[in-house]
């Protein structure tokens, strides 16, 4: 007889949450007709990988006296399929006993789960069931079937107590009850418990402390409180696939939006998730939509952390952080994290003590990506300290990329900031790139270290401690090692700064500043309003302030005319006095002092003093101008043996090369220059007199070139070469003529023997890495590099190369620093094919 039971009731036992396991039993068989065979029990646990399966076990309980006749731990079932979170476990069992009635039980670490009987109902006796009373399933197998069919549960469901019942169909241990069953995985998982929820908050609620809990991909609509101290993860790859998380880099888009597989949309909701708790860990998804902040706090807390966070597209006026009026947070660190298209990336309006971004990035918030404010509080109770900035970018963000009222012990470190601080509109007055505007209290030791500032219509750096708001100051500052280029100021200092530890700027670029004098905002129409653009202003500094602007170069500053003024290299507009010594100023005559009539730009105003000056460039400061004069380059040269009667050297010169010749300082030994190639083996160099080769080819000069030397004694081991090369001389901004030379020059006295690769080096690298490729015959070779979202960024080469030893060359201009990966493919002229991959960090 084929019997269906539809339960509406729960049949699940469940244990309080804090010890529940979603496990049940989900088919057998225990009576067919002739002499019973192929008699089973197969169970379902969900997110199994959390459990150690010996402590679940199936009691077959006899219900004539209620006690138990047999016991079997989950590990030794055989595992079945995997479905979704579930995983299927099945063994089979002798002589299960045939009813009226007899049942099972399903324990975990002797705790009952679920107690089900068939043919009848009673109370278990003894083991894990004791004192329980069964719940009969409805359906038996009356000994008239098929050993080839099983009881089993059908319907659609994610817990026992959700499926509609039991029906005798085909058996099929270790798979779901196909076609009459679907099993639902829900997508929040608490790794830590090993339980799974159909809502984010749903498993927040009933997690316990420092649990984790994953997401799987998908679009979740609900906003969410986290009122204790978990791990919120969203999972990067096939869920289903073990979970298996990477860590992208953040990267620049033009159109803004979420790239991860895991967004919470929250629109419609003021908050997306509210912090209320510390120790808060966020990873791995992307969240958008809120109208106030996708992430908010007004809490004490401590230790949140925020791991590969999209926080994208907030409201009109919504941010995609918020540290609000009333929170206090100890300790905030973010990383490879992506801040966009809200109104402020980050705002703080309460107090932060300690934190770092780092590997971050923060574009088209529509205005600002940081902002630290007091609000309406002017007694300067709240503060942001101890936070460093590392290895981040802002790019696009048309009010300021950072804005603080309060910061203190702050370190920016190979920080980035391109085009921010480009329009004005109704929420900004006057956009500027970084704005460190100090209000209320004392602040100290902010350092800008490796910072590049270009594009905005304002300062590129303003820093001021405001006397007007509480009397504010600021002290000990440092902007070091930085570019600061096509701003309207590149550096502005003003109000009460430096007058204990002081203010420096060293080593740094201040160039080509307030030379679009047709972008900038004025306060009026007058040539004094015209003139405020150039390279450094000090203004309204106390008397006693220590201002230093020594060993920089200031050129090529408010060089462009406008309304017949141009812009300064440095102003100094207050009574104190200006150190400015060491500065390269665009020319080895120092600086031009304003004499009341604009006829240049660049210019030095005011009580600045200047001598000594530089007079050539810093060749250390990069930015700053190449060699003056001539555009020949020192005499290279090195001493090797060589193994045969000829060799050649490899030059790289990315501007260009024009003139190979001897030195005419240091002669080689036993070495003579017999010709010069390109970098294919071209003949385009001729020797115009003797160990002069000049380029006579047409077109662009080659970056690639090949000396040929022949040994004129043959016996004799000891060689030695020197070269002068002469390279295209590009215009700087200082008006002066720069020439580059690949510092990696080398001989090689024959061709390789088999094909090899030497890694890209230096690794980390600032400005330029090599990569040495040997090739024993000629071959086609690709090298390009690749972002980590799989984007090509850069092609180095993609040519024919002839046999010999290449160095390959890239300078990631333009692009931010982070990790890129270099992918070299080379197939030999006889069809033999190479492939070299490489992670490459580029530190700004």
């Amino acid at each position: 007889m084929r019997r269906l039971l539809l339960t509406a009731g729960s049949i699940l036992l469940l244990l309080p949450a804090s010890q529940a396991q979603n496990a049940w039993i989900n088919e057998f068989h225990y009576d067919n007709a002739s002499t019973d065979e192929k008699e089973f029990v197969e169970i379902v646990l969900e997110n199994a990988g959390s459990f150690n399966l010996s402590d679940f076990t199936l009691v077959l309980y006899n219900g004539a006296n209620g006690e138990a006749y047999g016991t079997h731990t989950l590990d030794t079932f055989t595992e079945g399929v995997t479905d979704g979170n579930y995983t299927l476990y099945y063994k089979y069992i002798e002589s299960i006993q045939n009813g009226t009635p007899d049942g099972l039980a399903l324990c975990y670490q002797d705790n009952v789960i679920q107690f089900i009987s068939y043919e009848g109902t009673f109370t278990a006796t003894d083991g894990c069931a004791a004192g329980t009373t069964s719940t009969d399933i409805g359906v038996a197998e009356d000994g008239t079937g098929s050993s080839s069919e099983s009881l089993q549960l059908i319907g659609s469901g994610s817990e026992y107590d959700e499926f509609l019942g039991w029906f005798i169909a085909t058996a099929s241990p270790g798979d779901p009850n196909d076609p009459m069953q679907t099993l639902i995985s829900r997508p929040v998982v608490n790794e830590t418990k090993g339980l799974s929820y159909h809502t984010i908050q749903e498993a927040i609620d009933n997690a316990d402390p420092g649990d984790e809990i994953t997401l799987a991909p998908g679009v979740y609509t609900e906003s969410i409180t986290i009122d204790r101290p978990i791990s919120l993860i969203g999972m990067l790859e096939d869920w289903l696939a073990k979970r298996a998380r990477s860590r992208p880099a953040p990267r620049r888009t033009q159109s803004v939006g979420c790239s991860l597989p895991v967004v919470i949309d929250v629109s419609g909701n003021a908050i997306g998730i509210n912090i209320t708790a510390s120790n808060v860990y966020l990873a791995d998804f992307c969240i958008t939509g809120a109208t106030n902040a996708n992430l908010y706090t007004n809490s004490v807390i401590s230790n949140l952390t925020l791991s590969n966070i999209e926080s994208v597209n907030a409201g009109l006026y919504g941010h995609g952080l918020d540290l609000h009026n009333d929170a206090v947070v100890t300790t905030l660190n973010i990383s490879t994290s992506y801040f966009a298209g809200n109104f402020i990336g980050i705002r703080i309006r309460g107090s932060l003590d300690g934190g770092e971004i780092n590997g971050s990035l923060f574009e088209q918030n529509r205005h600002s990506g940081l902002y630290t404010t007091h609000g309406s509080d002017a007694t300067g109770s709240t503060y942001v300290r101890y936070l460093n900035i590392f290895n981040t970018d802002f790019y696009d963000n048309p009010c300021k990329a950072v804005y603080a009222e309060k910061l203190s012990h702050t370190h920016f470190l190979n920080v980035e900031v391109r085009n921010s601080g480009t329009a004005a509109d109704a929420d900004c007055a006057y956009p500027e790139a970084i704005d460190i505007n100090l209000k209320y209290g004392g602040y100290e030791r902010l350092r800008f270290e490796r910072v590049t500032v270009t594009g905005s219509i304002g300062e590129g750096l303003h820093i001021k401690g405001r006397a007007d708001y509480g009397n504010a100051s600021v002290d000990d500052v440092v902007i070091q090692d930085s570019y600061f280029e096509s701003n309207s100021i590149g550096v502005a200092i003003g109000g009460n700064v430096g007058q204990s530890r002081g203010l420096s700027i060293v080593s740094s670029a201040i160039v080509n500043n307030g030379n679009e004098p047709d972008r900038y905002l004025y306060k009026d129409n007058t040539p004094t309003s015209y003139a405020t653009r150039g390279g450094v202003l000090i203004y309204d500094v106390p008397d006693d302030a220590w201002i230093d602007v020594g060993y920089n170069c200031i050129v090529n500053n408010g060089t462009v005319e406008y309304n017949g003024t141009y812009g300064f290299g440095l102003a100094n507009v207050s009574d104190a006095t200006v150190e400015a010594v060491n500065v390269w100023w665009g020319q080895p005559t120092g600086p031009v002092f304003f004499t009341g009539t604009f006829t240049e730009g660049n210019y030095v105003f005011g009580n600045v003093v200047t001598s000594p000056y530089a007079t050539e460039p810093h060749a250390d400061i990069e930015g700053c101008g190449g060699p003056t004069g001539t555009c020949t380059l020192a005499t290279l040269g090195t001493l090797q043996k060589l193994n045969s009667s000829t060799g050649r050297a490899q030059i790289l010169g990315p501007d260009g090369i024009l003139v190979v010749q001897n030195s005419p300082l240091q002669p080689n030994v036993n070495l003579q220059l017999v010709g010069v190639t390109d970098g294919d083996g071209n003949s385009v160099f001729t020797e115009t007199s003797p160990g002069v080769w000049e380029y006579t080819g047409g077109g662009q000069p080659p970056t690639e070139a090949w000396a040929y030397y022949q040994r004129i004694d043959t016996n004799d081991p000891t060689n030695q070469f020197f070269l002068q090369v002469s390279t295209v001389c590009p215009s700087e901004p200082d008006g002066t003529l720069e020439a580059h030379l690949d510092p990696h020059f080398s001989f090689q006295d024959a061709l390789p023997m088999t094909f090899a690769v030497h890694g890209a080096a230096p690794n980390p690298f600032h400005t330029r890495a090599t990569l040495a490729v040997e090739l024993p015959q000629a071959a086609r070779v690709t090298a390009r590099v690749f972002d980590l979202l799989g984007r090509e960024v850069a092609r180095i080469t993609d040519r024919e190369l002839p046999a010999g030893t290449h160095r390959l060359v890239w300078e990631p201009n333009g692009l931010s620093g982070g990790t890129y990966l270099l992918r070299l493919e080379v197939r030999e002229a006889d069809g033999t094919y190479h492939r070299h991959t490489q992670l490459l960090t580029f530190v700004r």
